[in-house]
């Protein structure tokens, strides 16, 4: 079951637990398929997007509190900070094992991979299909 917009704490612990997600999209009554599967979208990735910011931001006012970094980390954070910034979820980057294990380590949630489902009412797909 895809959560609520925004996502709240309770939300967010539960998905930094797992590995990959499933976002289903209703789209019953709505008349304009593709510009609702669209938003849906993009508003998902949004809230997973600024969740990873505040993980990043945060990280990065502890190292400047002189706590122990770990190798590559200052490099890699300003690196996904830029992707963030720029509204772009880090699913889309091939990361390797190492920084991988880093992000998980941090609490990141838009690297891990994503799947869509979208539900619509039969009847409306076959309009669709009829009308392309």
């Amino acid at each position: 079951v895809t959560p609520p917009l925004p996502f709240d704490h309770a939300t967010l612990r539960e998905l930094r637990e797992l590995k990959a997600y499933v976002h289903v999209v209703g789209l019953y009554a709505v008349d304009n398929i593709e510009q609702s599967l669209a938003q849906e979208i993009d508003e998902f990735d949004a809230e997973m997007v600024l969740a990873d910011l505040q993980q990043v931001e945060k990280r990065q006012a502890r190292l400047k509190k002189a706590q122990k970094e770990r190798p590559g980390e200052k490099v890699l954070l300003e690196q996904i900070k830029n992707m963030l910034e720029a509204e772009q979820p880090l699913r889309q980057t091939k990361w390797d094992s190492g920084q991988v294990s880093l992000l998980d380590e941090l609490g990141i949630i838009s690297h891990r991979p994503l799947l869509t489902v979208v539900n619509v009412d039969e009847s409306r797909l076959q309009q669709t299909k009829t009308n392309t």
